[in-house]
């Protein structure tokens, strides 16, 4: 796997009242994205 890039791409989005995060992680076998979602809800 030597000469490829990695990055790591993250986003936030504001949904109503609660925030989703998401991160790109890479890539799995097949060429598919694996990306991780979290959302927080401020008190």
């Amino acid at each position: 796997m030597a000469g490829q890039n990695r990055t790591v791409s993250t986003g936030i989005v504001r949904r109503g009242n609660s925030y989703r995060f998401t991160v790109a992680l890479g890539m799995d076998v097949n060429g598919k994205q694996i990306r991780k979602y979290s959302t927080y809800t401020p008190p």
